[in-house]
């Protein structure tokens, strides 16, 4: 087992990293002090596959359990089901001494923080990510969310979880294309700040997408390493931390204009990506042969080069609402080279929209 410590002062953490941990959660968590009673936020299909070890062994460490379903995809990150999680919480007499356990992906991870970052002012929170994507950027760092109409995140609150338990086995029952779409995180993390993690990606291709779990734990270790070390950095995201958000000023847009309908988040990652290398190659910050090697390392991955729908100016339209906008101007992240990003807050409208269309099908 790996073990990153999320380094946040009295709000630390750490994220453990191995294989088959569900059945030894109640066991992993003794030592945190945690109140005697949780709810359980995941889906149906997760509580099938998981729900008796992971009940089983909280119930073993005298745990009371309450499992709480919400239905799958991002229109359950709602202030309706946000209010249904709370009814069910107060009607089993969930208190401020209670905590939450969030089995599953993005979904999940984000609108179980929000509750449990607002219920009675805030509860503790253990995340248990069971996609590639949750394991290696949703699950930590302490964003939590529900989305509005006019875009995705748009209300939340900081709320750092107790521990995040990284199980590398989950990721065996993960259809294809959601195990896809975890590696456009990852591939995120090699270029942003760390060189080894894309060159591992380059060499270790056919291992990864067979999922060897040695490989996936020395890949997750590597991937939240570098949102461990950003985070303690800058907690709030005042600036370091919009590293992370690396590819996503457009993969967020093109998720909304499509009601986060058509592309897998790593999927619209990858595109955003694409967008923002080739904007910084343009402009002279990044050399042919890295974004080459971009370009190349996410076609091997699966990943999409490019979009078809909707239309180049209806994901301009979408930018207005984005939470990186500060005073009226978006801030973009353009990469130098593999393993650096820098802040570009003079990104024209001319450039952004030249970017859509070259990789609009």
């Amino acid at each position: 087992m790996e073990i990153v410590r999320v380094d946040l002062g009295q709000r630390s953490y750490e994220v453990m990293i191995g294989i088959h941990l569900i059945e030894k959660v109640g066991e992993l968590i003794s030592h945190l002090g945690l109140g005697s009673s949780c709810a359980l936020v995941t889906h149906e299909r997760l509580f099938k596959l998981f729900g008796d070890s992971l009940i089983g062994s909280l119930k073993g460490s005298r745990k009371r359990v309450y499992p709480i379903f919400v239905p799958e995809g991002e229109h359950s990150k709602s202030f309706e089901w946000a209010e249904r999680i709370y009814q069910v919480m107060l009607d089993s007499g969930l208190d401020r001494s209670s905590f939450v356990v969030a089995l599953g992906g993005g979904v999940v991870g984000d609108l179980a923080g929000f509750v449990a970052g607002t219920y009675m002012r805030g509860i503790d929170l253990v995340q248990v990510p069971t996609t590639f994507l949750a394991q290696v950027d949703a699950s930590l760092g302490g964003k939590t969310a529900i989305n509005l109409a006019k875009g995705k995140n748009l209300v939340g609150v900081f709320h750092q979880p107790k521990l995040v338990l990284v199980d590398v086995a989950t990721l065996e029952h993960l259809n294809p294309a959601e195990y896809r779409s975890g590696l456009g995180e990852v591939v995120k993390y090699g270029v942003i700040k760390d060189v080894e993690l894309f060159e591992f990606l380059e060499s270790h291709a056919e291992e990864i997408m067979k999922r060897d779990f040695e490989r996936l734990q020395w890949v997750i270790h590597h991937s939240v390493s570098v949102k461990a070390l950003v985070v303690s950095q800058d907690e709030r995201e005042s600036h370091l931390r919009a590293i992370l958000n690396y590819g996503h000023t457009l993969g967020h847009a093109l998720e909304a204009a499509t009601r986060y309908g058509r592309y897998k988040h790593g999927e619209a990652i990858s595109i955003g990506m694409m967008c923002a290398a080739w904007m910084a190659k343009e402009r002279g910050f990044l050399k042919e042969e890295d974004f080459n090697r971009q370009t190349a390392l996410l076609k091997k991955y699966g990943l999409p080069l490019s979009y078809k729908k909707p239309k180049p100016r209806e994901v301009y339209s979408y930018l207005g609402s984005d939470k990186k906008k500060r005073q009226g101007v978006l801030t973009f992240v353009l990469p130098k080279k593999i393993g650096e990003v820098f802040l570009c807050r003079d990104v024209s409208e001319k450039a952004i929209m030249s970017a859509l269309e070259k990789f609009h099908r």
